[in-house]
């Protein structure tokens, strides 16, 4: 039978239980959140790496991850993540619920509407545990208000919530109301997969490669990270990472003519599809090919912040490909702000000789920007 049905506070609402299911992998679970037009991949954390030059500056992060599982991708393509939330919202939300079901039971949630009798399954899978539940599912860490409003209004909470808001802050102007665990989880966000450009070639079997930038907001007049921020900067090596491949992103795919020339104009974490683009040209020259010249025009706020510019240097100082690197800063202290389209202006006499004359118009330039830097 039901297990944990909530009780209705109100007039007409929507209802949700849980019920018990039959038990299913983790993974498969995540497969069928996904949907099947994607191939849910499980991989483990083999590196961390901080590009910033100043290791006291922990914005951009370049996470390899590696798996068993075939990995079908070309530089330009994306890597889905698959977050988790924290073990500390989780456990902040656990200490307010009530009625919460067994760790370990095999459930799926339902649903029914106010102008039906029947009870239909939710959007999430089936087969999980409460604790994945918790963990991969749903979003606790930014509520939008009007998911809760009406609910926590009909049970006496007239105000103190913003745009929006964590779990454990609306549970802590409710927890003297007893709020039932189906009721308000049901009308939660379901967790939302984060896209992040591939960072590496698939020349490495086995492997892959994302660039992350860390983003940060003001919460209660501090920095607080995102949620996948805060999940990416807290894995440590070994760590289990879900995520699935997208190869939708055609306009931003490397030439397959090795010999043609290329400009990669980028700013901040927007040179992540461009390190996968230098790294399967480096291979291609390692392995004999031949390959055309590559110049990287990169724009960032500060000296500390020039990503890639140790790995591009030592590219270059190994003769192992024909590749230059110019960066310019807008925020550096003590010098003019400049920014990247000045970096292109003036490369302009060097950019038309690599790209049209010496190819005779069979040329790429590429641009490609982080909007948060």
């Amino acid at each position: 039978g039901p297990i944990l049905q909530n009780k209705c506070h109100g007039a007409l609402t929507t209802l949700f239980r849980w019920r018990l299911d039959n038990r299913k992998q983790l993974k498969d679970s995540l497969q069928e959140y996904v949907g099947p037009a994607s191939r849910v991949t499980e991989f483990r954390v083999t590196s961390m790496e901080n590009l910033s030059m100043d290791p006291k500056i922990n914005r951009y992060l370049l996470i390899q991850l590696s798996s068993n599982a075939p990995l079908d991708f070309l530089p330009g393509d994306y890597l889905a993540i698959l977050p988790k939330n924290s073990n500390k919202l989780i456990s902040k939300a656990r200490q307010h619920l009530t009625n919460q079901p067994y760790d370990g039971l095999p459930l799926r949630l339902e649903v029914k509407e106010p102008t039906s009798d029947l009870w239909k399954p939710s959007e999430y899978p089936t087969g999980m545990t409460y604790q994945e539940f918790l963990e991969h599912f749903v979003d606790l860490h930014r509520i939008p208000l009007s998911k809760v409003h009406g609910y926590v209004r009909g049970m006496g909470v007239r105000n103190g919530f913003g745009p929006t808001s964590e779990l454990p802050e609306v549970l802590d102007k409710t927890k003297s109301l007893r709020i039932n665990c189906p009721m308000i989880l049901g009308r939660l966000d379901g967790m939302k997969h984060r896209l992040f450009s591939v960072a590496s070639s698939p020349m490495v079997k086995g492997q892959i490669s994302i660039l992350v930038g860390l983003t940060q907001f003001p919460q209660k007049g501090k920095p607080t990270y995102g949620l996948c921020s805060e999940y990416l900067r807290n894995l440590t090596m070994g760590d289990t990472v879900f995520g699935y491949l997208i190869s939708e992103n055609f306009q931003m795919r490397l030439d397959d003519d090795p010999t043609r020339p290329m400009v990669l104009v980028s700013t901040g974490s927007g040179i992540a599809p461009f390190r996968s683009f230098i790294q399967h040209r480096h291979l291609q020259a390692a392995s004999g090919i031949s390959t055309g010249k590559i110049l990287v025009l990169f724009g960032c706020q500060s000296k500390d912040l020039d990503l890639l510019r140790r790995e591009t240097e030592e590219i270059s100082r190994r003769k192992e490909l024909d590749i230059s690197h110019d960066t310019c800063f807008s925020r550096e202290p003590n010098e003019r702000r400049r920014y990247v389209q000045e970096l292109v202006e003036g490369h302009g006499s060097n950019i038309y000789k690599m790209l049209v004359e010496e190819k005779r118009k069979k040329y790429r330039l590429r641009l490609c920007v982080d909007t948060t830097a």
